[in-house]
């Protein structure tokens, strides 16, 4: 009997054959042998069912043979789930915990089982040894993952140490590169000191040649500029008398002007005292207009209000008059339908013509809206207008004054003339003076130039050997930039494959608000079908107060009405909260998201840039 539930039972696959591992099974659970009932062993008896070799028959050997055949193969397993991937491990790592747990399990259950349940003769000594086995895999598998995981370990930690010392290097050269700078900026500037001492000899050759011009020119130029002078004096007189001719003219022009002008200032300020009058019994009779229609408007509301009202009232005292005479059902749910019908129409009627009083006071607000405007319109143009003609008056004044500033600026430039004169004479006695300075300065860069030329020999020396060394330190930087932004990159897919898992978590939010916010709108739609009822209640409603205004009970009706209307308030209002709300953490989450994203990429673009 046992043999026969054991081979249709349907075999169930470990954990670690899920994960792509070979199990090598024993010879004890190949064979197939009729065994004697064994007692059952302390290891596992709450699993017998749950354990893949339930249907094989166990040996004539206690569990103990079964263990040690097992143990001398284990090396077989090492070889073959030493995983050849990050991902295998971590896969592995799972799967082994998930079996952990379950084995913990079964041991609390076997316990539980082992003081309760008496020792009975069973056959499940194979599967016992099975379980035993396949915990001793985990825990060699379990070694091994944890070797490795040290070993890693240490790998970062030497990486880490190694990253510290370039980091280190990094700065040694970049000392030394200053340090070499330093020089070079030195030796530049010794070369310029050199390149400025030939200069100056070329300078002071020049200056000699143009003293002796300037000697030679200095003679020519007095008596040249002693006949100027006397020809500018003349022209000055001459010009002096066409100004005085020419300003005498503009000022009667300029009078003659401001004249004209003040009568025009005169004739805008007449006008514009008029327009503001205008404007004034504009605004009057427009608030007269205003009151009037709105008054009008309230009072034709009103009216229709009130023949609605009356309307209403005979049209319920022509229904019990109805009601009373007849006594028939059917002649009495006519009249109901139609009562209703006309209810409706006179309803409808209302409501359009609330609409085509909204739609006039709109039309008239807006007339009034454009007519402020044109008054305000008006006013600027008359500022504009008052602006104009003080400009012009401005301008003209300014050129009044800048024909002032003409004369008297004629009247300096001929006492300028005279200073000028005076100016000369004082350069001619300082450029003798100066030409002495310039020989004796001769004689000094002479002395310096020679000291200078031992000089150059030595630092053409160091300079060379300087050379020498900035290219080694260039080789060495061009390595540790290659180290770098290898190191770079990896950072960055680094970055890159944990922005993915953020947004990946961000959308999964989004998710959820978006069911959520799904049944938000399921609610809606339940809620107009409440309403929906809510319609039908209000023609129940209706009959009832019909019955109750017979029987004279209008007051139970009206507080059931209230307190209905109250509650549908108070669950409308709850309702769109809980919608603002919602919309509010998408908006919220949407904002993070696109923050995220936006930062990365310009820290992406900053980290690019600095290892450009």
């Amino acid at each position: 009997m046992v043999d026969d539930t054991s081979r249709d039972k349907p075999r169930r696959v470990s954990s670690l054959e899920a994960a792509g591992v070979k199990v090598v099974t024993s010879p004890t659970a190949a064979a197939k042998k009729k065994v004697p009932p064994v007692l059952p062993s302390p290891i596992s008896t709450a699993r017998t069912g749950r354990s893949h070799t339930a249907g094989m028959k166990t040996p004539n050997s206690a569990t103990s043979p079964a263990i040690s055949s097992r143990l001398t193969k284990t090396p077989i397993l090492k070889n073959k789930l030493t995983p050849s991937n990050s991902r295998d491990t971590a896969s592995l790592k799972k799967k082994i915990y998930n079996n952990s747990s379950t084995t913990k399990r079964s041991s609390s259950r076997l316990s539980t089982n082992s003081s309760s349940s008496s020792i009975k003769l069973t056959p499940t000594n194979s599967r016992t040894s099975n379980n035993g086995t396949v915990s001793i895999k985990r825990s060699l598998i379990i070694e091994e993952l944890t070797d490795k995981y040290h070993a890693a370990q240490a790998a970062l930690a030497d990486k880490d140490n190694a990253l510290k010392q370039r980091e280190a290097d990094l700065k040694d050269v970049k000392a030394r590169l200053e340090q070499m700078q330093f020089k070079f900026e030195q030796q530049i500037s010794a070369n310029k000191h050199r390149a400025e001492e030939e200069a100056l000899k070329a300078q002071l050759n020049e200056h000699q040649r143009q003293v002796s011009e300037l000697k030679q020119s200095f003679e020519r130029e007095k008596l040249d500029i002693l006949a100027n002078h006397q020809e500018a004096e003349e022209k000055n007189r001459q010009n002096i008398e066409n100004l005085r001719e020419k300003l005498d003219i503009e000022k009667e022009l300029l009078n003659n002007t401001t004249v004209e002008k003040n009568r025009v200032i005169e004739k805008l300020n007449h006008e514009l005292d008029e327009m503001r009058d205008n404007i004034k019994e504009m605004h009057q009779t427009h608030q007269t207009r205003l009151t009037a229609m709105s008054k009008q408007l309230e009072s034709k509301y009103e009216q229709r209000i009130n023949s609605l009202l009356e309307q209403i009232s005979a049209n319920e005292l022509e229904k019990k008059h109805i009601e009373q005479k007849l006594n028939a059902e059917d002649t009495q749910k006519k009249l109901k339908i139609e009562l209703e019908n006309e209810k409706k129409q006179l309803i409808e009627v209302h409501d359009l013509e609330i609409q085509n009083m909204k739609l006039e006071l709109l039309q008239y607000q807006t007339k009034c809206q454009e007519l402020s405007r044109q008054s305000i319109d008006i006013k600027t143009l008359q500022d504009n207008q008052i602006v104009i003609a003080e400009t012009a008056l401005e301008t003209e004044k300014l050129k009044y004054a800048t024909l002032v500033t003409k004369y008297n600026e004629l009247a300096k430039t001929n006492s300028d003339l005279e200073y000028k004169l005076d100016e000369q004479l004082s350069r001619n006695n300082e450029l003798t003076s100066k030409v002495e300075e310039y020989e004796f300065k001769e004689r000094q860069h002479l002395d310096e130039i020679k000291s200078h030329q031992s000089n150059t020999l030595e630092l053409r020396s160091t300079l060379r050997y300087q050379q020498l060394q900035e290219e080694q330190m260039q080789k060495e930087i061009d390595i540790a930039k290659k180290e770098l932004s290898e190191e770079f990159q990896q950072q960055l897919s680094f970055q890159k494959a944990s922005y993915t898992k953020d947004t990946n978590q961000l959308q999964d939010k989004i998710d959820a608000l978006q069911f959520e916010l799904n049944v938000c709108i399921d609610k809606l739609n339940q809620s107009n079908e409440d309403q929906a009822k809510k319609k039908s209640t209000v023609t129940e409603t209706s009959t009832y107060k019909k019955h109750y205004d017979l029987q004279g009970g209008d007051s139970e009706y009206k507080l059931l009405v209230h307190q209905h209307q109250k509650e549908l308030n108070v669950l409308q209002e709850q309702f769109q909260s809980i919608l603002d709300i919602k919309d509010n953490q998408i908006n919220d989450l949407v904002y993070k998201v696109k923050k995220s994203h936006f930062q990365q990429e310009k820290e992406l673009v900053n980290e690019n840039e600095m290892f450009a």
